[in-house]
């Protein structure tokens, strides 16, 4: 049977988180494999230099950028993904215009998207954005911090994943959630302490 999008009986979007790590090129844990399976990449980086992030691999594929913001130095916080549906797990190689002084990566399951795009985006270089996400469909966001001394995060609007130190100065915290009916989000990760942070956001629909 098909069923029509919006109708009873419709598959929604989930999201999970399936892995973290501060290691470039490592293999991560993908979660169980699916037809569709989106794998997405949200990304922290403190850059040496204003270096960047020009592509990244994800178990082997190419992913796409969804959604960037560099504040500072060269300092991001980045989505990318890429649909990967077989292994269970795979390496996160992000290919860099230069060496980094700090890299972090929470991985995401995203079962029964509408294609790799997202639906939506937000970036800002403060600690809020506002996203808008489908029904029936899925957000993550993933939040960069620069202090020296390092710092914590609380989130509201999505519900945290993650929050672990990148570097002495850097710190990268993720966040998800999913929604029955469309609406707007105020997504904000609340750091303990700052000297610049930088966000991003994205949403995919069924």
């Amino acid at each position: 049977m098909t069923f029509l999008p919006g109708f009873l009986g419709s598959p929604k979007a989930s999201v999970s988180k399936t892995d973290s790590g501060v290691t470039n090129g490592a293999t991560y844990q993908f979660g169980p494999a699916a037809a569709g399976r989106v794998i997405a990449a949200a990304i922290s980086v403190a850059a040496a230099g204003g270096n960047s992030i020009t592509g990244v691999l994800l178990g082997g594929t190419a992913a796409v950028l969804i959604a960037r913001v560099t504040f500072t130095a060269g300092d991001t916080a980045e989505i990318w993904a890429a649909v990967v549906p077989a292994g269970s797990s795979g390496a996160v190689a992000a290919t860099v215009s230069g060496a980094l002084s700090a890299f972090g990566v929470t991985v995401y399951a995203i079962l029964n998207p509408n294609g790799v795009a997202a639906s939506n985006t937000a970036v800002s270089a403060t600690s809020s954005v506002n996203l808008s996400v489908p029904q029936d469909g899925v957000a993550i966001a993933v939040s960069t911090n620069v202090r020296a001394g390092g710092s914590s995060f609380t989130w509201s609007g999505l519900a945290e994943d993650t929050d672990f130190a990148i570097a002495t100065s850097a710190q990268s915290s993720a966040a998800s959630g999913s929604v029955s009916a469309a609406q707007n989000v105020t997504v904000t990760a609340t750091p303990s302490a700052s000297t610049a942070q930088g966000i991003v956001a994205a949403s995919w629909s069924p």
